[in-house]
C-alpha cells in the first residue's frame, strides 16, 4: 500500500508574531535547526523508505501567496512533490484534508493519507517512524500520532473571559468543538479504537455542523 505524505502549510503562524508572520509563517523559519520546519517534515516523512513503507511523494497544501516559497524550499533539500494544492482561503485542517482526500481519490483510489501539519518538531524520529510502520502493519482505518494534553478542560481561556468578550458565536462555537475533541481523545486515551470509530461517526453531522456554521 502506497502512503502519500499530506503536509499542510497553511498556516499563518501568527502566535509566534513578530518572527513568524502572515508573509512568512513559522513552518517557513529554520526556528530549530539549520533547516525550515517544513524542510524537516518532508525530510522526516521521506525517510519512512528506511523502515520499509512505501512512501510517495508528499502532496503540499499552502496559500497562493506562500507557494513559490514552498517549492523553493523542497528544491533546496531535494524532494520533489506530487503537487501542491493552494487554498484559495484559510478555513483550517477539515476542508484542507478532504481537499487532499479529493486529489488523491483520483490519483490512485488505493492511496493511504499520512496528514501532517508543516510546523511541528518531532524529537524521537526513529519513534515516530515505528508508530507509522506499526499503524500501517494494522490496517488500521484511522491511526492518531500526537501527544495527550496534561489539563483535560474544554476550552478554560473561553470560559473565563467569556462573560469579560461576550458569549458570541465564535466563543460557543469553540466549546462544541472542544466538547467533541474531549470525547474522541477520551476513546483514543483508552485504547479503544472501535469506540473512537464510534465517537467519530455518531458526531459526523454535528462536525458537518460546525463547519458550515464557523463564524469567519
Amino acid at each position: 500500500m502506497n502512503i502519500y505524505p499530506v503536509i499542510l502549510s497553511g498556516g499563518s503562524g501568527s502566535r509566534l508574531w513578530p518572527l513568524s508572520r502572515q508573509a512568512l509563517p513559522k513552518q517557513l523559519l529554520p526556528l530549530v535547526s539549520s533547516q525550515t520546519l517544513l524542510q524537516e517534515t518532508v525530510l522526516r516523512v521521506r525517510d519512512l523508505c528506511d523502515v520499509g513503507l512505501a512512501v510517495m511523494p508528499p502532496l503540499l497544501l499552502c496559500g497562493n501567496e506562500h507557494r513559490f516559497m514552498v517549492a523553493e524550499q523542497l528544491r533546496q533539500v531535494g524532494v520533489a512533490s506530487l503537487a501542491i494544492l493552494l487554498e484559495p482561503l484559510g478555513r483550517n485542517t477539515a476542508p484542507a484534508v478532504a481537499a487532499a482526500a479529493q486529489y488523491l481519490l483520483a490519483h490512485d483510489a488505493d492511496a493511504l493519507m499520512l496528514v501532517l501539519p508543516a510546523d511541528h518538531l518531532v524529537g524521537d524520529v526513529a519513534a515516530f517512524h515505528r508508530a507509522i510502520a506499526a499503524a500501517t502493519a494494522n490496517h488500521l482505518l484511522m491511526a492518531i500520532l500526537g501527544m495527550l494534553s496534561m489539563v483535560r478542560d474544554r476550552a478554560p481561556w473561553q470560559r473565563q473571559h467569556g462573560r469579560a468578550f461576550g458569549h458570541g458565536p465564535q466563543w460557543e462555537y469553540s466549546l462544541r468543538q472542544g466538547d467533541l475533541h474531549l470525547s474522541l481523545v477520551d476513546a483514543i486515551a483508552a485504547g479503544d479504537p472501535a469506540r473512537a470509530h464510534a465517537v467519530m461517526r455518531e458526531h459526523l453531522s454535528e462536525i458537518a455542523q460546525l463547519m458550515s456554521a464557523r463564524p469567519a
